[in-house]
């Protein structure tokens, strides 16, 4: 065989192999089969800095409607396919953020052929972080005769991190109602703080020292017609008004033991000279019984009028 002959040979020899691979090739293509297949997957926001939080009205799933390879879509799994939206440099307020195809992370022999919703909606606002003063909430009654002076919390204020509008709603937090039915005493408890906000978070511990402080109630009575009594006076000495009103304010049960016959209301007159001018004196006031010999400290006595007028003639 010449040269020729030879190479004609290997020709259809290398041509025969050719055409076998394409065959082979068509035919497997032909046995693969494409499905479609849905698929409900998370959103992954990135690039969140620690100043900005995301609001209200975020999908963080949507459904994804993925074709491919019979054999590669049964085989995938809802962590192999998730939707990236990059946060960088966007400004704070209202966003829309249409969704593509190249957001869809998945297999790359994957063909994405549908996404619902295909907009994704939030606000970005800027995270505060701002002490914030607690309020008790105090339910119930104590005892009769009884009152609550004052309420205190420890610490008086707390710290939370948040988006600025949800500060803008507030001035102050409460806390889980404290029943003070029946006490007549001063108490200490544990007071929980309640955030009202799913976006408001305490950076620290959210609980409370709350001391409700009960004493005796005040109570105040007005005894009337209470004569103005002079003392030491030298000379002719004139005074208006002669009766005057006593108001006693203290503790319950001081007070209701008051009577008016025990109310001395006294001007002392040591060192004044006659004048045609009358002397502005504020009166003193005793007050003394067998019941109480002497009044105590919480109990405060004042006169109406609150001065009086004295004539030295």
């Amino acid at each position: 065989m010449n040269r020729t002959g030879s190479s004609k040979m290997w020709l259809r020899i290398i041509s025969l192999i050719l055409g076998f691979a394409i065959w082979a090739y068509i035919s497997g293509s032909r046995q693969i089969k494409m499905v479609t297949k849905a698929f409900t997957v998370p959103i992954y926001f990135e690039n969140i800095t620690d100043n900005i939080i995301l609001m209200e009205d975020v999908f963080y799933e949507v459904n994804v409607q993925l074709r491919g390879p019979e054999k590669a879509v049964r085989d995938l799994e809802t962590k192999d396919v998730y939707v990236s939206i990059d946060l960088g440099n966007k400004a704070f307020g209202v966003h829309s953020i249409p969704l593509t195809e190249r957001m869809i992370h998945r297999p790359r022999e994957i063909q994405v052929v549908g996404i619902t919703p295909n907009t994704v909606q939030f606000r970005i606002e800027r995270k505060l972080k701002k002490l914030m003063p607690v309020k008790p909430t105090i339910v119930g009654n104590v005892t009769d005769g009884f009152e609550i002076k004052r309420v205190l919390a420890t610490p008086p204020a707390i710290e939370l991190e948040g988006p600025a509008s949800e500060f803008q709603k507030r001035d102050y937090l409460t806390t889980e109602p404290i029943d003070v039915t029946g006490k007549s005493a001063s108490f200490t408890t544990k007071g929980f703080v309640l955030l009202k906000s799913d976006y408001l978070k305490v950076t620290k511990d959210s609980n409370v020292d709350i001391k409700v402080i009960i004493g005796e109630q005040t109570q105040t009575r007005v005894f009337r017609g209470i004569e103005v009594t002079l003392i030491h006076q030298r000379k002719k000495t004139w005074v208006n008004p002669t009766q005057i009103k006593v108001i006693a304010t203290g503790p319950h049960s001081i007070i209701k033991k008051l009577k008016r016959k025990g109310f001395h209301v006294i001007v002392d007159c040591s060192g004044l000279s006659s004048r045609k001018e009358d002397y502005v004196i504020s009166p003193r006031i005793e007050y003394k019984s067998k019941e109480i010999l002497h009044l105590p400290n919480n109990v405060e006595l004042k006169t109406s009028p609150e001065m009086v007028n004295v004539r030295v003639f």
